[in-house]
C-alpha cells in the first residue's frame, strides 16, 4: 500500500512538470519579467549611458528662476503682427480702389477705339525682361503689369479695350504700394468685363496643350467680393420638353452655378415637374462648402426628364422652403442662411407659365430676386419666363449652348452688386485658404470692390480688386522660440474652417479648391475645444484649458501617436478682419526659465562652439537680425563672441542667445566631465567603450536649439543631408516624444510593413528628457542601442522566475512563446520570432490582429479615429473619369479635339449641331463656341478623406492576462505587463492554434466615404455670418433685366473650328 502511494506522488510529479512546461507563464512571472526587463535597460545601460541624472543636476546648480508664461503677452504679440501685416495689404487696396474709381470719372470711353491704341503687355505672351524671383517663385518684371483677357472673350471688343486703356496708370500705384510695403506679392484688378491686371509682370504659364480657361469673375473671391452674403434656391425644370442633350446643358449650368457660391453661401436644389422635391439627401439649406456642393453636383448628374412642367408647383416649393429654413434652429441659433440676399434660379427650355399668383402670394413687397434661363435652343416661346425675372428684380438670360454657360450663369451677380455699388460700400473681405496656382503656397486673398461713380445714381460694378497673404508669411510672424516645443499658432475664420494650423496639410497640390477644414476636424474635438471654436468665431479674447488626446507637432509622427495632456488654449480676434487666432501649450510648456538678469562673467568670448569630442549643430533660428537662416556653428559662434562683448548694445535676441550659452556650458560639462570621462579614448577607441555597454552614440538636444553627438566620428559618417535635418532639435520625434512621457521612449525607426525582408535590420534608441521643477525641460538625452545587443538582452531577462530557471522563456525557441515588445503607440520594438524580424517597427496589428483588438476590448490599449478630410489618394480611372465636375455631356478639350477618333464619335456631332445653332441663328456680336469648362488638373494624386486611428495606453494597471478562444479546441493565452521606466509593453502570446481568424488590423489611414455629409447637414456647426448685408437700395434699378445675349467671340475661332469640323468629318 504504501508502495502504491509512492508511485501515485512519482506521477503526479511527473505530471506536474510535464504540464508546467507547456502552461502559459503566469501574470506573477510576466510581471517579474517586465520589471527585470525595465532594471536591466534602464539602470545597467541607459542611466549609466546618458548621464540623464548628471546633466539633470548640472542645469539645477545654475540656480535659474522660474517663472510662468505669459500666454496672453504671447497671443497679442502674434495678433498684433498678424494685424499689421494684413493692415498693410488693406491699405495697398485702398490706395488700388481709389486711383480707379478717380480714373473712371475723368475718363472718356471711345466706342471707335482699336487694339491699336492700346499698349499693353499680354499675360500670355510678355514682352518684357523677366528675372528670377525667390520671393514670387518665377520670373519677374516690377517696373510693369500684365492683362489677361480670357480665350472665350474677343479681345478687339471695345469694352475691353477701353478697361485696359483707362486702368493702365494702376501700375503707378502698384509700384508705389511695393516700395512702401515690400512684404507684398500680387496685386491686382479683376474687371466685371472679365480682363485681369495683375503686377508684377509675369508669363501666365499653362501646361502642353492646355487651354486656358481662367476667367477672373468666376473666382470665389472675385463674387464674394463683388455681393453680399445669399440664400439661393435652383430650381430645374425636369419635364419631358427638357430632354437629351437640353437636360444635359441644364445639368452642366446647375453645376456652374454651384461653382459660383462660397463658403458664406447658402443653397439647395429642387427638380420639378408636376410635383417639385430635392434633389439630393439635403432637406434644408446648407452651407456651400466643398463636401456640400459635391454631393450636389453627383445628384444633378442622374436627373431624367418626365412629365409637365408646372412653375406654380415648382415656385410654390421653393417659397416654402425659405420660409422653413428661417423657423429652424439651425438659421436662429447657430447663424445658418446668408440671411441677407435670397434668389431663385429657374433653369428651364422656356414656357409662358408666368406663376403670378405665387409671386403675390409670396413675394409682395419683393424679398426674393429671380433669375431664369432658358437653356439650349429655343423651340418654345419664353416670354412668361422672362417676365418672371423682370417682375422680381431680377435678370433673363439665355445659354443656347455649352459655351455660354460659364459666363451667362455670372449675369445674377451684377444684378445683386447693384445695392453695394449704390452705397459705395467698403466692404473688405478675405478668402478662405487656397493652393496658389503660381505656386506660392497656402494664402488668402483680400478684396475691395470698385465702383463706377460717375454719377450718384450710377450702380456699376467696375470690378474687384485683390492681394494675396501666403500662409508662410504669417508663420514667419509666429516666435515659436517663445511657444517652445510641441507648442503651436493657429488661426480661424468666422465660418471655424482653419486658415493656419499644424496640420493643416497645404504642401500637397491637389488642394484645388479651398479645403474648408474645420478646427474640430484638426483637433481631436472635447467640450471645451467646442467651447474655444465659438469664442473665436464670435470674435472674443481669453483662455480656456483642456484635457486632451493630442498629437505630435512632429508632422513625422502625425498618424501614429496621441498623448492624454492638458492643454491651455489663449486665443484673441484680429482686428478689421474676419480671423481669429490662438495659441496652443502643453501643460509641460507653462513655465520657462527666468533669463532676464544672467550675468555673462563667467561666459568665454572664443571657441564656444568647438569640441574635439563631440560634433556641434545649431538650429536654423533667427539669433540676430543679419543672420539670413545661416546658423552654423561658425556664424554662431561670431555672434556669440560679439555678444558678449558688447551685449548691451547688440541686435541679437538676447534671451534667444543666452539660453543657448547656458545649454552649451552645462552640456560640455556633460560631454567632458561625464561621456569622455565614462568612455575614454578618441575617435573609434570611445565608440569601442561605448560598445561594451551596447551603445552606439549619445545625442544631447536643448531648448536652446543645441545639439551635441557623441563621439564625433559617429556624425562625421552621415551626409550633408542627414546633419542638416538633425540641426533643429525640436523638430526631431526623440525630443518631442520623450518631452510626453516621464520614462525613457524606446522606439525604432517606422516599418510600413509593405516590404517584408527577412533580413531587415533597424536601430533602437532610447530618449528622456531633463526634468526639472514645474515640467521645464531645458534638454533630451538620446541613446541609440545596437541591436543585436537589445534583442538578446531582453530576452535574457525572461529566463529566471523568481530566482529559478523557467519552464519556458522567450530565449529558448523551443518553448514556443511569442513574445514582444511593444511603444504605447502599438508598434513593434522586438520580437522573439525570426519570422517577425521584417515587422520591427510596424504595427502589431499587421500581426497579431486578433490579440490586438482583445488588448483594446480589455483596455490594455485605447484607440481613437478621426476623419482626415485632407487626405490624398492615387487618382484611380474612376476618378479620372469624374474629375471636372459632374458632366454627362463631354465637351472635347484641345487634344481630343485634334484627334480622329474624337469627331468619328456621337459627341462631335453634338458638339457641332451647337455651335452650328449658334452661327445660323445668333447674331455675330452673340456668338458663343461649345468649349471645354473647367479641365480635369492632371495630378497624380486627388483629394480624399481617410479614417485614421491611433492607439494609446488605456487605463490597465501594471499587467493583465486574458484567453482567446477560437474553438472547442483552439485557444491562446496572453499577458501583457509594462516595463517599469519605459515606455514599452512586454506581451506574451500562446502560438495560434490553427483555429484562430487572425485576422489584419491596419493602423495607417485608410480612404473612407467619411462621414454622411446628410446628416452632417443637420447638426450644422456654429458659425458667424459676415457684418454686412446690401441686399437692396432705394435707388436700384432692376429694369434691365436681360435680353437673353451671349458674350461675343472671335468670328476668325468659329470659322476655324467648323471648317475643321467640317473637313476632318468628311474623312468618315
Amino acid at each position: 500500500m504504501a508502495m502504491l502511494s509512492t508511485y501515485r506522488v512519482l506521477l503526479l510529479v511527473l505530471l506536474f512538470s510535464k504540464t508546467e512546461a507547456f502552461v502559459h507563464p503566469r501574470p506573477a512571472v510576466v510581471n517579474e519579467w517586465s520589471a527585470r526587463i525595465g532594471l536591466w535597460l534602464t539602470e545597467h545601460i541607459l542611466n549609466n549611458a546618458s548621464g540623464i541624472e548628471y546633466l539633470t543636476e548640472r542645469y539645477k546648480s545654475e540656480n535659474i528662476p522660474l517663472v510662468p508664461v505669459h500666454g496672453e503677452q504671447i497671443v497679442t504679440e502674434i495678433a498684433d503682427n498678424w494685424e499689421n501685416l494684413l493692415g498693410k495689404k488693406m491699405t495697398a487696396l485702398e490706395h488700388l480702389v481709389r486711383h480707379l474709381e478717380e480714373e473712371c470719372l475723368v475718363y472718356k470711353y471711345d466706342p471707335d477705339i482699336t487694339p491699336d491704341d492700346v499698349e499693353y503687355h499680354p499675360a500670355k505672351n510678355v514682352d518684357l525682361t523677366l528675372a528670377n524671383s525667390t520671393k514670387f517663385g518665377q520670373p519677374v518684371n516690377t517696373t510693369a503689369s500684365v492683362v489677361h483677357i480670357p480665350t472665350d472673350i474677343f479681345t478687339g471688343d471695345p469694352r475691353i479695350l477701353n478697361g485696359i486703356k483707362w486702368t493702365s496708370k494702376l501700375d503707378e500705384v502698384y509700384i508705389s504700394n511695393y516700395k512702401e510695403d515690400p512684404s507684398l506679392i500680387w496685386q491686382y484688378f479683376g474687371s466685371a468685363e472679365g480682363y485681369m491686371r495683375t503686377y508684377p509682370a509675369h508669363n501666365w504659364s499653362l501646361g502642353p496643350l492646355m487651354i486656358d480657361e481662367y476667367d477672373v469673375r468666376r473666382r470665389t473671391w472675385y463674387i464674394q467680393a463683388a455681393a453680399s452674403p445669399k440664400d439661393m434656391m435652383i430650381l430645374i425644370d425636369v419635364s419631358g420638353s427638357v430632354h437629351g442633350l437640353v437636360l444635359e446643358l441644364i445639368k452642366a449650368s446647375a453645376v456652374s452655378l454651384i461653382d459660383t457660391l462660397g463658403e458664406n453661401d447658402f443653397v439647395n436644389i429642387a427638380s420639378f415637374n408636376e410635383r417639385a422635391r430635392f434633389v439630393s439627401c439635403f432637406e434644408t439649406f446648407v452651407q456651400a462648402n466643398e463636401r456640400n456642393k459635391n454631393v450636389m453636383k453627383d445628384k444633378i448628374r442622374l436627373l431624367v426628364d418626365n412629365g409637365i412642367a408646372s412653375f406654380d408647383i415648382g415656385f410654390t416649393f421653393a417659397f416654402e422652403q425659405f420660409k422653413k429654413f428661417k423657423e429652424t434652429s439651425a438659421f436662429q441659433e447657430e447663424n445658418q442662411g446668408a440671411n441677407c440676399s435670397q434668389v431663385i434660379m429657374l433653369l428651364t427650355d422656356g414656357g409662358e407659365q408666368r406663376a403670378e399668383e405665387v409671386f403675390r402670394n409670396y413675394n409682395l413687397p419683393i424679398e426674393t430676386r429671380v433669375f431664369t434661363y432658358v437653356v439650349g435652343p429655343q423651340v418654345t416661346s419664353s416670354g412668361g419666363v422672362k417676365y418672371m425675372a423682370c417682375e422680381n428684380e431680377g435678370y433673363f438670360s439665355r445659354i443656347p449652348a455649352v459655351g455660354a454657360i460659364r459666363l451667362n450663369t455670372l449675369n445674377y451677380v451684377r444684378v445683386l452688386s447693384r445695392p453695394m455699388a449704390l452705397e459705395r460700400a467698403r466692404v473688405y473681405q478675405w478668402s478662405n485658404i487656397y493652393l496658389d496656382a503660381m505656386g506660392l503656397g497656402m494664402m488668402t486673398t483680400v478684396t475691395l470692390p470698385v465702383y463706377n461713380r460717375t454719377t450718384p445714381e450710377n450702380q456699376q460694378l467696375l470690378g474687384v480688386t485683390g492681394t494675396d497673404v501666403t500662409i508662410a508669411d504669417m508663420e514667419e510672424l509666429i516666435p515659436e522660440y517663445k511657444l517652445g516645443p510641441a507648442s503651436y499658432a493657429f488661426g480661424i475664420n468666422t465660418n471655424g474652417y482653419i486658415l493656419i494650423h499644424p496640420r493643416l496639410k497645404g504642401q500637397l497640390g491637389y488642394l484645388i479648391e479651398p479645403p474648408n477644414v474645420d478646427l474640430l476636424e484638426v483637433e481631436l474635438p472635447t467640450a471645451e475645444k467646442e467651447q474655444l471654436r465659438k469664442a473665436m468665431i464670435d470674435g472674443k479674447n481669453g483662455t480656456i484649458v483642456t484635457e486632451t488626446l493630442h498629437r505630435n507637432t512632429n508632422e513625422l509622427l502625425f498618424e501614429r501617436y496621441v498623448f492624454l495632456i492638458n492643454m491651455t488654449y489663449w486665443y484673441r480676434f484680429i482686428n478689421s478682419t474676419s480671423f481669429s487666432m490662438a495659441i496652443a501649450l502643453p501643460s509641460f510648456n507653462l513655465w520657462s526659465m527666468d533669463l532676464n538678469n544672467r550675468s555673462f562673467n563667467e561666459f568665454q568670448t572664443k571657441d564656444q562652439l568647438h569640441s574635439d569630442d563631440c560634433y556641434i549643430l545649431i538650429a536654423p533660428w533667427m539669433f540676430c537680425p543679419d543672420q539670413k537662416h545661416n546658423a552654423t556653428a561658425e556664424v554662431v559662434d561670431s555672434f556669440i563672441s560679439d555678444f558678449l562683448e558688447n551685449h548691451n548694445n547688440s541686435d541679437c535676441d538676447h534671451e534667444m542667445l543666452t539660453r543657448l550659452l547656458i545649454d552649451l556650458y552645462a552640456t560640455e560639462d556633460l560631454e567632458q566631465n561625464y561621456w569622455v570621462a565614462k568612455f575614454p579614448g578618441q575617435g573609434n577607441d570611445s565608440l569601442a567603450s561605448l560598445i561594451e555597454l551596447g551603445v552606439e552614440s549619445l545625442i544631447v538636444g536643448t531648448m536652446g536649439g543645441l545639439t551635441r553627438i557623441y563621439p564625433k566620428t559617429v556624425a562625421l559618417e552621415l551626409s550633408d543631408v542627414e546633419l542638416d535635418n538633425l540641426r533643429d532639435p525640436w523638430k526631431q520625434d526623440y525630443y518631442e516624444r520623450a518631452l510626453y512621457i516621464n520614462d525613457y521612449v524606446i522606439s525604432v525607426p517606422h516599418n510600413s510593413g509593405r516590404n517584408r525582408d527577412d533580413n531587415y535590420t533597424t536601430v533602437v534608441s532610447a530618449s528622456k528628457a531633463v526634468r526639472l521643477e514645474k515640467d521645464v525641460m531645458p534638454a533630451v538625452i538620446k541613446v541609440t542601442l545596437q541591436q543585436e545587443f537589445f534583442n538578446m538582452g531582453w530576452k535574457e531577462q525572461t529566463d529566471k522566475c523568481f530566482g529559478e530557471d523557467c519552464y519556458r522563456t522567450c530565449s529558448n525557441e523551443n518553448h514556443h512563446l511569442n513574445c514582444y515588445l511593444l511603444d504605447n503607440g502599438g508598434f513593434v520594438v522586438a520580437s522573439n520570432q525570426e519570422e517577425h524580424v521584417s515587422y520591427i517597427g510596424s504595427f502589431f496589428g499587421l500581426i497579431e490582429g486578433d490579440i490586438l483588438n482583445e488588448m483594446v476590448n480589455t483596455s490594455v490599449y485605447d484607440k481613437v479615429e478621426s476623419f482626415d478630410f485632407q487626405a490624398s489618394c492615387l487618382k484611380t480611372e474612376e476618378k479620372q473619369a469624374t474629375a471636372a465636375g459632374a458632366r454627362s455631356l463631354h465637351i472635347p478639350s484641345l487634344p481630343e479635339a485634334l484627334t480622329l477618333n474624337w469627331w468619328a464619335t456621337k459627341a462631335s456631332w453634338s458638339y457641332i449641331q451647337y455651335n452650328l445653332y449658334n452661327i445660323l441663328f445668333s447674331s455675330w456680336s452673340t456668338t458663343v463656341l461649345a468649349q471645354e469648362e473647367e479641365s480635369a488638373k492632371k495630378e497624380e494624386n486627388i483629394s480624399c478623406i481617410k479614417l485614421e486611428k491611433q492607439y494609446y495606453y488605456g487605463p490597465m494597471s501594471q499587467e493583465y492576462s486574458d484567453q482567446l478562444v477560437c474553438s472547442n479546441n483552439c485557444s491562446r493565452d496572453w499577458s501583457v505587463s509594462r516595463v517599469p521606466g519605459t515606455n514599452l509593453l512586454l506581451v506574451i502570446i500562446e502560438p495560434d492554434c490553427g483555429s484562430c481568424p487572425n485576422i489584419i488590423v491596419k493602423q495607417e489611414p485608410e480612404k473612407v466615404d467619411g462621414p454622411d455629409p446628410c446628416v452632417a447637414a443637420t447638426q450644422p456647426r456654429y458659425r458667424m455670418r459676415p457684418g454686412f448685408c446690401y441686399n437692396n437700395h432705394p435707388q436700384a434699378d432692376y429694369s434691365d433685366c436681360g435680353k437673353g445675349s451671349s458674350i461675343s467671340a472671335s468670328i476668325f475661332t468659329v470659322l476655324t473650328h467648323l471648317t475643321c469640323a467640317f473637313l476632318i468629318v468628311r474623312l468618315f
